[in-house]
């Protein structure tokens, strides 16, 4: 299987490079560079301690780790496109009303690359049909 070459940097080369953890992982554990003290519902853009070099027609999702929800901790999804080249910063809120201290190098998101082919867009009269809304096949 060809796999697609994904260029990473490291600002701290102390850190681990990013890895799959399993031979199935969707997704590349990332570490965050810096400890940092969460107070009860703050939140705020914190760093990855990678750039990365995506390959046009691709994109990388951030994503949370199983244990975000044990650490009570949301990681907001993000899009990173194929043209950015900055140090990727993670969105994390402590979502408890407890402290949470999280140490330099704990593995707490994740990246996954995608494909991703982009549309022309045509306008023109899209017709509505008998289709419900948000929620409209559920029962």
């Amino acid at each position: 299987m060809n796999k697609v070459q994904l260029f990473v940097e490291r600002i701290d080369d102390s850190l681990p490079l990013p890895q799959y953890q399993t031979v199935g992982a969707a997704g590349i554990d990332l570490y965050i560079r810096d400890s940092l003290v969460l107070q009860p519902k703050q939140r705020g853009f914190f760093p990855s301690n990678i750039k990365m070099a995506i390959p046009d027609g691709y994109y990388v999702t951030i994503m949370p780790r199983s244990s975000s929800f044990k650490l009570g901790i949301n990681i907001f999804k993000g899009t990173i496109d194929s043209d950015f080249r900055k140090e990727v910063h993670i969105g994390i809120e402590n979502a408890t009303e407890l402290e949470i201290i999280l140490e330099k190098g704990q593995r707490i998101a994740q990246a996954i690359i995608h494909k991703v082919e982009q549309v022309k867009l045509t306008e023109a009269k899209v017709e509505d049909n008998d289709r419900g809304g948000f929620g409209s096949t559920g029962k």
